[in-house]
């Protein structure tokens, strides 16, 4: 195998989730890796605060909640189950208004800059889901339109 790019490196991994896959791509590029999982996932127990918001939820005196993991609300979903069943509904009634991709607007004129389609330009015509956006491309003198992931597109001056 030739030489990488971390050879003679030695590399302190914290990683706990992903640990063997994370030794195995360092090492695969010559570090020697020392793995020290920092963090272990333990359900969550028994908790007051975890009650109250369900209790908030359910009056509807909370309006919005952010979740930053899918692993904290899996956790928070399994503490609260036995009292409270019905605490996805519950979540999915909140009313924050999320835009993932604030800086793309419907009508812009974008060009794919990853995949098979790097170099087109189309129009963006709907912001689908939050990991898709709708756009309207011209492919050899045709019209079409495709799915395509936000984080391949740029927003660019006439299409």
């Amino acid at each position: 195998m030739p030489g990488g790019t971390l050879d003679g490196l030695r590399v302190l991994a914290f990683e706990a989730r992903r640990a063997e896959e994370l030794a195995t791509m360092l090492a695969r590029h010559g570090a020697t890796v020392t793995r020290a999982p920092a963090l272990r996932e333990a359900g969550l127990p028994a908790s007051p605060e975890a009650d109250e918001l369900v209790l908030e939820l359910r009056t509807g005196h909370i309006w919005t909640v952010i979740l930053l993991t899918g692993v904290g609300t899996r956790a928070l979903a399994a503490a609260v189950a036995a009292a409270c069943p019905e605490f996805p509904q519950l979540l999915a009634r909140t009313t924050l208004q999320y835009d993932p991709h604030p800086f793309l607007m419907e009508g812009m004129d974008v060009e794919v800059v990853r995949g098979p389609l790097t170099g087109v330009r189309g129009k963006l015509l709907r912001k689908d889901r939050v990991s898709r956006l709708v756009l309207a491309v011209t492919l050899i003198h045709q019209a079409a339109v495709v799915e395509i992931h936000p984080a391949d597109i740029v927003h660019v001056g006439s299409a």
